[in-house]
């Protein structure tokens, strides 16, 4: 059974924090499309996509797991890569060059102090490792461990809409835990994008904790000529489902994640047409306590 969290499974709404929700959503929106594609989610679809071909699975190209993560990485080496590529058959090496990039991505990172009111500073966005992270298959590597560099948002997108998002979650965290006096977030600006022939997921690592004190999963700014990504939070067992729900443009998810019995997932998204692409863009907050008092 589910224990007592430090604060509660929040579905919280932008517009509660003093936000003029329909400008807001089309403002951030605009601004996804700059963002650079996000190359580990490509290398890990890649991954998954090799790892079961016939020509892998057959030890006909015996590949270690460092090989896997230096790929991930973008750091493994060219020539047994080369290798690995002419060795599939036509039809896998077909199926490896159909993948495509699914997830656009940005970050921002910020200071967080509490003196009455929560004090609030940009700081340059370091590269980010999730050393606490878990996943549900442990037979599957977690990359997330490892560290990742994505583009710094731009200064000219912190609005007054984001801080105020900052402020109103930061201040639900502290309401329930007042012992919080300091606090890390970085917020992950990510649009994830579906094609016809290949749905897209935001948690390609499947069910699993993001190894943070609290985090918001997803505050959604968009569902564009899609179906799914609804959002799971689990019980440590996971597979009893505490919540399920489809996020509207504009609500989020605010809960405990790291030493909780919580785990969360997010289901692929798919085109709704069949015919064009659709896209699901969010904002995700990961707040990491570093002073308690």
């Amino acid at each position: 059974m589910l224990t007592q969290l430090v604060i509660p499974i929040s579905i919280l709404s932008a517009s509660s924090y003093g936000i003029s929700l329909d400008s807001f959503l089309s403002r951030t929106q605009e601004y996804f499309a700059d963002f650079s594609w996000d190359d580990y989610v490509l290398r890990q679809n890649q991954i998954t996509l090799l790892r079961k071909t016939k020509t892998v699975q057959s030890k006909q190209m015996p590949l270690t797991e460092h090989f896997w993560e230096a790929y991930y990485f973008g750091q493994e080496d060219k020539m047994l890569t080369e290798r690995l590529i002419y060795a599939l058959t036509q039809d896998e090496k077909a199926a490896l060059k159909s993948v495509k990039p699914t997830r656009r991505r940005a970050v921002s990172e910020f200071s967080l102090v509490k003196n009455g009111s929560w004090h609030i500073e940009r700081v340059s966005a370091k590269p980010f490792a999730q050393q606490e992270a878990l996943i549900e298959d442990n037979n599957n590597r977690d990359f997330r461990i490892g560290s990742r560099r994505f583009k710094d948002l731009p200064e000219e997108m912190i609005d007054d809409d984001l801080i105020k998002l900052i402020k109103g979650t930061s201040g639900q965290i502290s309401q329930h835990d007042p012992s919080v006096k300091k606090m890390d977030l970085v917020v992950h600006h990510a649009e994830v994008v579906c094609y016809p022939d290949q749905q897209a997921s935001n948690a390609p690592e499947g069910i699993h904790q993001d190894g943070m004190d609290y985090i918001v999963s997803a505050l959604v700014i968009s569902r564009s000529n899609i179906s799914g990504g609804r959002s799971i939070i689990y019980d440590n067992d996971k597979s009893t489902r505490i919540l399920e729900v489809e996020l509207c443009p504009g609500q989020g998810i605010l809960q405990p994640d790291k030493n909780t019995q919580l785990w969360h997932d997010v289901t692929p998204i798919q085109s709704l047409d069949d015919i064009s692409a659709g896209s699901r863009s969010t904002l995700g907050f990961d707040f990491t306590v570093t002073q308690r008092g």
